[in-house]
Protein backbone atom coordinates (compact mmCIF):
# COMPACT_ATOMS: atom_id res chain seq x y z
CA UNK A 1 0.00 0.00 0.00
CA UNK A 2 2.79 2.40 0.88
CA UNK A 3 4.48 1.56 -2.40
CA UNK A 4 1.36 2.59 -4.33
CA UNK A 5 1.10 5.90 -2.45
CA UNK A 6 4.73 6.70 -3.16
CA UNK A 7 4.27 5.89 -6.86
CA UNK A 8 1.19 8.16 -7.02
CA UNK A 9 3.05 11.06 -5.38
CA UNK A 10 5.97 10.62 -7.75
CA UNK A 11 3.65 10.62 -10.75
CA UNK A 12 1.93 13.78 -9.50
CA UNK A 13 5.26 15.52 -9.08
CA UNK A 14 6.22 14.56 -12.63
CA UNK A 15 2.95 16.02 -13.95
CA UNK A 16 3.49 19.27 -12.03
CA UNK A 17 7.01 19.63 -13.42
CA UNK A 18 5.75 19.05 -16.97
CA UNK A 19 2.95 21.66 -16.50
CA UNK A 20 5.39 24.27 -15.18
CA UNK A 21 7.69 23.70 -18.13
CA UNK A 22 4.78 24.18 -20.51
CA UNK A 23 3.79 27.51 -18.91
CA UNK A 24 7.35 28.79 -19.01
CA UNK A 25 7.56 27.91 -22.68
CA UNK A 26 4.40 29.94 -23.43
CA UNK A 27 5.71 32.96 -21.53
CA UNK A 28 8.96 32.91 -23.49
CA UNK A 29 6.94 32.81 -26.71
CA UNK A 30 4.80 35.94 -26.01
CA UNK A 31 7.48 37.93 -24.13
CA UNK A 32 8.86 39.59 -27.32
CA UNK A 33 5.38 40.99 -28.03
CA UNK A 34 5.27 42.76 -24.65
CA UNK A 35 8.79 44.09 -25.19
CA UNK A 36 7.58 45.77 -28.41
CA UNK A 37 4.78 47.73 -26.69
CA UNK A 38 6.98 50.76 -25.73
CA UNK A 39 7.97 51.01 -29.40
CA UNK A 40 4.37 50.94 -30.63
CA UNK A 41 2.59 53.14 -28.08
CA UNK A 42 4.28 56.50 -28.85
CA UNK A 43 3.33 56.26 -32.52
CA UNK A 44 -0.26 55.37 -31.69
CA UNK A 45 -0.43 58.22 -29.15
CA UNK A 46 0.71 60.74 -31.74
CA UNK A 47 -1.92 59.60 -34.23
CA UNK A 48 -4.71 59.86 -31.67
CA UNK A 49 -3.56 63.29 -30.51
CA UNK A 50 -3.17 64.52 -34.07
CA UNK A 51 -6.65 63.81 -35.33
CA UNK A 52 -8.71 65.93 -32.92
CA UNK A 53 -6.28 68.83 -32.90
CA UNK A 54 -5.88 69.05 -36.67
CA UNK A 55 -2.21 69.91 -36.18
CA UNK A 56 1.18 68.39 -36.81
CA UNK A 57 2.21 65.55 -34.50
CA UNK A 58 4.33 66.25 -31.45
CA UNK A 59 6.17 63.93 -29.07
CA UNK A 60 3.86 62.61 -26.36
CA UNK A 61 4.05 63.91 -22.83
CA UNK A 62 5.15 61.48 -20.14
CA UNK A 63 1.77 61.73 -18.43
CA UNK A 64 -1.61 62.01 -20.23
CA UNK A 65 -3.07 64.04 -17.36
CA UNK A 66 -0.25 66.58 -17.48
CA UNK A 67 -0.57 66.79 -21.28
CA UNK A 68 -4.20 67.86 -20.98
CA UNK A 69 -3.28 70.73 -18.66
CA UNK A 70 -0.35 72.06 -20.71
CA UNK A 71 -1.12 75.16 -22.79
CA UNK A 72 0.36 75.00 -26.32
CA UNK A 73 3.32 77.10 -27.31
CA UNK A 74 3.32 79.26 -30.45
CA UNK A 75 4.71 76.35 -32.48
CA UNK A 76 1.71 74.26 -31.46
CA UNK A 77 -0.62 76.81 -33.04
CA UNK A 78 0.80 76.57 -36.55
CA UNK A 79 -1.69 75.35 -39.19
CA UNK A 80 -2.10 71.76 -40.22
CA UNK A 81 -1.69 70.72 -43.85
CA UNK A 82 -4.83 68.61 -43.45
CA UNK A 83 -8.30 70.12 -43.22
CA UNK A 84 -10.13 68.81 -40.16
CA UNK A 85 -13.65 70.22 -40.15
CA UNK A 86 -14.71 67.64 -37.57
CA UNK A 87 -12.34 68.96 -34.96
CA UNK A 88 -13.80 70.59 -31.87
CA UNK A 89 -10.43 72.16 -30.99
CA UNK A 90 -10.06 75.47 -32.81
CA UNK A 91 -6.93 77.58 -32.58
CA UNK A 92 -5.53 80.46 -34.56
CA UNK A 93 -4.02 79.37 -37.84
CA UNK A 94 -1.10 80.95 -39.69
CA UNK A 95 -0.55 83.28 -36.74
CA UNK A 96 2.96 84.34 -37.71
CA UNK A 97 2.99 83.52 -41.44
CA UNK A 98 1.22 86.06 -43.65
CA UNK A 99 1.99 84.11 -46.85
CA UNK A 100 -0.20 81.08 -46.17
CA UNK A 101 -3.50 82.93 -46.61
CA UNK A 102 -4.57 84.98 -49.60
CA UNK A 103 -5.88 87.76 -47.36
CA UNK A 104 -3.64 89.48 -44.83
CA UNK A 105 -6.34 89.46 -42.20
CA UNK A 106 -7.78 87.53 -39.28
CA UNK A 107 -11.32 86.92 -38.06
CA UNK A 108 -11.60 86.86 -34.27
CA UNK A 109 -14.59 84.95 -32.89
CA UNK A 110 -15.90 84.12 -29.44
CA UNK A 111 -17.61 80.80 -28.82
CA UNK A 112 -18.78 78.41 -26.12
CA UNK A 113 -17.31 74.92 -26.23
CA UNK A 114 -20.49 73.34 -27.59
CA UNK A 115 -20.75 75.86 -30.46
CA UNK A 116 -19.37 75.05 -33.90
CA UNK A 117 -17.59 77.73 -35.95
CA UNK A 118 -17.07 75.49 -39.00
CA UNK A 119 -18.72 78.08 -41.26
CA UNK A 120 -15.64 80.28 -40.86
CA UNK A 121 -13.24 77.72 -42.30
CA UNK A 122 -15.70 76.45 -44.90
CA UNK A 123 -17.00 79.77 -46.24
CA UNK A 124 -14.20 82.23 -45.43
CA UNK A 125 -11.09 80.10 -46.07
CA UNK A 126 -8.91 82.96 -47.33
CA UNK A 127 -8.83 84.55 -43.88
CA UNK A 128 -6.96 83.38 -40.84
CA UNK A 129 -9.15 82.51 -37.87
CA UNK A 130 -8.78 83.01 -34.13
CA UNK A 131 -11.57 81.19 -32.32
CA UNK A 132 -11.57 81.73 -28.55
CA UNK A 133 -13.42 79.29 -26.29
CA UNK A 134 -14.80 81.28 -23.36
CA UNK A 135 -15.82 78.41 -21.05
CA UNK A 136 -12.93 75.93 -21.33
CA UNK A 137 -9.38 76.82 -20.29
CA UNK A 138 -8.03 73.63 -21.86
CA UNK A 139 -8.31 75.19 -25.32
CA UNK A 140 -5.29 76.97 -26.73
CA UNK A 141 -7.20 80.23 -27.08
CA UNK A 142 -9.32 80.93 -24.00
CA UNK A 143 -10.15 83.48 -21.30
CA UNK A 144 -9.03 83.72 -17.66
CA UNK A 145 -12.71 83.23 -16.81
CA UNK A 146 -15.97 83.16 -18.71
CA UNK A 147 -17.02 86.78 -18.40
CA UNK A 148 -17.76 89.62 -20.77
CA UNK A 149 -18.87 87.55 -23.76
CA UNK A 150 -17.40 88.69 -27.08
CA UNK A 151 -15.93 91.91 -25.66
CA UNK A 152 -13.56 90.03 -23.37
CA UNK A 153 -12.47 87.82 -26.27
CA UNK A 154 -11.73 90.83 -28.48
CA UNK A 155 -9.52 92.32 -25.79
CA UNK A 156 -7.83 88.98 -25.09
CA UNK A 157 -6.92 88.54 -28.75
CA UNK A 158 -5.34 91.99 -28.83
CA UNK A 159 -3.37 91.28 -25.65
CA UNK A 160 -2.25 87.82 -26.80
CA UNK A 161 -1.17 88.79 -30.32
CA UNK A 162 -0.26 92.47 -30.02
CA UNK A 163 3.07 91.99 -31.80
CA UNK A 164 1.74 89.69 -34.54
CA UNK A 165 -1.32 91.44 -36.02
CA UNK A 166 -2.20 91.05 -39.69
CA UNK A 167 -3.18 94.16 -41.64
CA UNK A 168 -6.93 93.80 -41.02
CA UNK A 169 -8.65 92.41 -37.92
CA UNK A 170 -12.37 91.55 -38.07
CA UNK A 171 -14.17 90.98 -34.77
CA UNK A 172 -17.31 88.84 -35.10
CA UNK A 173 -19.85 86.99 -33.02
CA UNK A 174 -19.98 83.25 -33.64
CA UNK A 175 -23.09 83.38 -35.81
CA UNK A 176 -23.21 82.92 -39.55
CA UNK A 177 -26.48 84.87 -39.75
CA UNK A 178 -26.96 87.00 -36.63
CA UNK A 179 -30.06 89.14 -36.38
CA UNK A 180 -28.01 92.36 -36.35
CA UNK A 181 -26.20 91.83 -39.65
CA UNK A 182 -26.93 93.91 -42.73
CA UNK A 183 -27.28 90.86 -44.98
CA UNK A 184 -30.23 88.68 -44.06
CA UNK A 185 -29.57 85.75 -46.40
CA UNK A 186 -25.78 85.43 -46.10
CA UNK A 187 -25.11 87.23 -42.85
CA UNK A 188 -21.54 87.54 -41.69
CA UNK A 189 -20.20 85.64 -44.69
CA UNK A 190 -21.45 88.42 -46.97
CA UNK A 191 -20.29 91.16 -44.58
CA UNK A 192 -16.72 89.86 -44.50
CA UNK A 193 -16.63 89.00 -48.22
CA UNK A 194 -17.83 92.47 -49.24
CA UNK A 195 -15.77 94.33 -46.65
CA UNK A 196 -13.56 96.95 -48.29
CA UNK A 197 -10.23 96.50 -46.58
CA UNK A 198 -8.85 99.62 -48.24
CA UNK A 199 -11.46 101.66 -46.35
CA UNK A 200 -10.54 99.91 -43.09
CA UNK A 201 -6.91 100.85 -43.65
CA UNK A 202 -7.78 104.50 -44.42
CA UNK A 203 -10.39 104.95 -41.70
CA UNK A 204 -8.84 102.71 -39.05
CA UNK A 205 -12.26 101.48 -37.86
CA UNK A 206 -15.34 100.22 -39.66
CA UNK A 207 -18.55 99.28 -37.88
CA UNK A 208 -20.12 96.36 -39.78
CA UNK A 209 -23.55 97.82 -39.06
CA UNK A 210 -24.70 100.77 -41.19
CA UNK A 211 -28.39 101.00 -40.34
CA UNK A 212 -29.14 102.37 -36.89
CA UNK A 213 -32.07 100.17 -35.99
CA UNK A 214 -33.14 102.98 -33.68
CA UNK A 215 -36.54 104.40 -32.88
CA UNK A 216 -37.74 107.68 -34.35
CA UNK A 217 -36.83 109.69 -31.27
CA UNK A 218 -33.15 108.78 -31.43
CA UNK A 219 -30.70 109.56 -34.19
CA UNK A 220 -28.24 106.74 -33.86
CA UNK A 221 -28.41 103.16 -32.63
CA UNK A 222 -27.27 102.56 -29.09
CA UNK A 223 -27.25 105.70 -26.96
CA UNK A 224 -25.54 106.11 -23.61
CA UNK A 225 -26.21 109.37 -21.76
CA UNK A 226 -24.24 109.27 -18.51
CA UNK A 227 -25.12 112.81 -17.45
CA UNK A 228 -28.01 112.90 -14.90
CA UNK A 229 -31.22 114.32 -16.37
CA UNK A 230 -34.36 115.36 -14.55
CA UNK A 231 -37.02 112.68 -14.58
CA UNK A 232 -34.78 110.10 -16.30
CA UNK A 233 -33.36 107.10 -14.47
CA UNK A 234 -29.85 106.19 -15.52
CA UNK A 235 -29.04 102.65 -16.58
CA UNK A 236 -26.36 100.70 -14.69
CA UNK A 237 -23.76 101.36 -17.39
CA UNK A 238 -24.66 105.06 -17.43
CA UNK A 239 -24.30 105.30 -13.65
CA UNK A 240 -20.83 103.76 -13.79
CA UNK A 241 -19.77 105.38 -17.03
CA UNK A 242 -17.82 108.23 -15.48
CA UNK A 243 -15.67 105.78 -13.51
CA UNK A 244 -15.19 103.59 -16.58
CA UNK A 245 -14.27 106.56 -18.76
CA UNK A 246 -11.66 107.77 -16.30
CA UNK A 247 -10.17 104.29 -15.93
CA UNK A 248 -10.02 103.74 -19.69
CA UNK A 249 -8.87 107.17 -20.85
CA UNK A 250 -7.29 108.75 -17.77
CA UNK A 251 -9.49 111.85 -17.84
CA UNK A 252 -12.79 113.03 -16.40
CA UNK A 253 -14.06 114.84 -19.50
CA UNK A 254 -17.01 112.48 -19.96
CA UNK A 255 -19.11 113.22 -23.07
CA UNK A 256 -22.82 113.82 -22.57
CA UNK A 257 -23.78 111.34 -25.30
CA UNK A 258 -22.06 108.22 -26.64
CA UNK A 259 -23.67 106.63 -29.68
CA UNK A 260 -23.04 104.36 -32.66
CA UNK A 261 -25.04 101.76 -34.59
CA UNK A 262 -24.57 98.71 -32.41
CA UNK A 263 -23.92 95.17 -33.51
CA UNK A 264 -20.73 94.39 -31.61
CA UNK A 265 -19.01 93.51 -34.90
CA UNK A 266 -16.39 95.67 -36.58
CA UNK A 267 -13.08 95.74 -38.45
CA UNK A 268 -9.93 97.62 -37.50
CA UNK A 269 -6.52 98.13 -39.00
CA UNK A 270 -3.33 96.96 -37.34
CA UNK A 271 -2.04 100.53 -37.15
CA UNK A 272 -5.20 101.75 -35.44
CA UNK A 273 -5.06 99.05 -32.76
CA UNK A 274 -1.43 99.87 -32.04
CA UNK A 275 -2.19 103.54 -31.43
CA UNK A 276 -2.91 102.32 -27.91
CA UNK A 277 -0.36 100.35 -25.94
CA UNK A 278 -0.76 96.73 -24.95
CA UNK A 279 -0.85 97.87 -21.32
CA UNK A 280 -3.97 99.92 -22.03
CA UNK A 281 -5.81 96.89 -23.39
CA UNK A 282 -4.70 94.92 -20.34
CA UNK A 283 -6.25 97.63 -18.17
CA UNK A 284 -9.51 97.39 -20.12
CA UNK A 285 -9.53 93.61 -19.71
CA UNK A 286 -8.91 93.88 -15.98
CA UNK A 287 -11.96 96.12 -15.69
CA UNK A 288 -14.04 93.54 -17.58
CA UNK A 289 -12.93 90.76 -15.23
CA UNK A 290 -13.51 92.83 -12.08
CA UNK A 291 -16.67 94.84 -12.78
CA UNK A 292 -20.00 93.96 -11.21
CA UNK A 293 -21.86 94.87 -14.41
CA UNK A 294 -23.60 92.07 -16.30
CA UNK A 295 -22.18 90.58 -19.51
CA UNK A 296 -24.86 92.38 -21.53
CA UNK A 297 -23.82 95.72 -20.02
CA UNK A 298 -20.14 94.98 -20.52
CA UNK A 299 -20.82 94.43 -24.21
CA UNK A 300 -21.57 98.15 -24.50
CA UNK A 301 -17.84 98.86 -24.48
CA UNK A 302 -16.89 101.99 -26.40
CA UNK A 303 -15.21 100.22 -29.30
CA UNK A 304 -15.51 103.14 -31.72
CA UNK A 305 -13.94 105.48 -29.14
CA UNK A 306 -11.21 102.99 -28.22
CA UNK A 307 -10.31 102.81 -31.90
CA UNK A 308 -10.13 106.54 -32.49
CA UNK A 309 -13.61 107.79 -33.36
CA UNK A 310 -15.63 110.57 -31.78
CA UNK A 311 -18.14 109.81 -29.02
CA UNK A 312 -21.09 110.05 -31.42
CA UNK A 313 -20.06 108.09 -34.51
CA UNK A 314 -23.07 107.63 -36.80
CA UNK A 315 -22.10 107.85 -40.49
CA UNK A 316 -24.82 108.43 -43.04
CA UNK A 317 -26.36 105.04 -43.86
CA UNK A 318 -25.94 105.26 -47.64
CA UNK A 319 -22.38 106.55 -47.29
CA UNK A 320 -21.60 103.76 -44.83
CA UNK A 321 -22.75 101.08 -47.27
CA UNK A 322 -20.62 102.62 -49.98
CA UNK A 323 -17.52 103.02 -47.81
CA UNK A 324 -17.66 99.73 -45.92
CA UNK A 325 -19.15 97.41 -48.55
CA UNK A 326 -18.83 99.23 -51.87
CA UNK A 327 -22.62 99.16 -52.35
Amino acid sequence: MQILIRLSVAALLVLIVLWVQTQLSQVSTIRPQFERIPEILPEQHEIKADKPMGSQSHPPSPSPSSARKKRPSISDLLPSTQKDTASSHWTIDSMLDTTQKRIDGVIVVSRLKFERPDWLRDELPDWRHAIYTRDDRRHALSLPKNKGKAGAVYLQYIIDHYHHFPATIVFLHNHRKPGHTEFRDYGNVAAVTLLRQDFVQRNGFANLRCTTGSSSDTECGDLIRPVPREGVQLTPIEREFAVVWERFFNNTDVPGTIATPYCGQFAVSREQVRKRSREEYIRYQQWVMETSLSDEQIEQLMWHIIFGKEAVYCPDTAQCFQNVYGL
